[in-house]
């Protein structure tokens, strides 16, 4: 149980710095990222896919989500809850979606955290996959150690 808490908690890590790294500071060229990420899921893309809306990227452009009614923002922008929100998995089930931006000294962590009925949260992205949900975590977070922190003092770190 405890391997596989680590294996998530790695694998969100990662996820978290393709994230992170692909928007930090000046943009890489398309095509030096595309050749970068090949065979790398795209976390906003595979969101969109989950809830069964179309994932466009255009040219010269990052992704665009299109909902079922022909509205549309930017991939991570809807990934990240700053837009789209009453198309997230989360304010489809009653919740309300939360854009999170943390200093972590050197970089900068930016997520979608769902905010639930009873007051308690959980990441986004492990809400859709199952992994999280009403009631589990009070306050869910980053911390500038890179270790996820939920309401317990000694948060998980590598």
């Amino acid at each position: 149980m405890k391997t596989k808490r680590v294996f998530c908690v790695c694998l969100f890590m990662c996820v978290l710095f393709i994230t992170v790294s692909g928007n930090a500071g000046e943009q890489e060229n398309t095509a030096d990222r595309k050749e970068l990420l090949a065979g790398v899921p795209d976390p906003a893309a595979a969101y969109a896919a989950k809830l069964e809306y179309k994932y466009e990227i255009r040219e010269g452009e990052d992704g665009v989500v299109i909902f079922h009614d022909g509205a549309e923002c930017k991939g991570w922008d809807f990934f990240r809850g700053k837009a789209g929100q009453k198309w997230s998995h989360c304010e489809q089930r009653g919740g309300k979606i939360e854009n999170r931006i943390e200093d972590m000294g050197t970089w900068t962590a930016e997520y979608a955290v769902c905010v639930f009925s009873n007051g308690s949260e959980c990441n986004e992205a492990d809400y859709i996959d199952g992994k999280s949900g009403p009631g589990v975590y009070k306050k869910w977070s980053l911390n500038a150690k890179k270790c996820i922190k939920f309401d317990d003092p000694s948060p998980i770190c590598k």
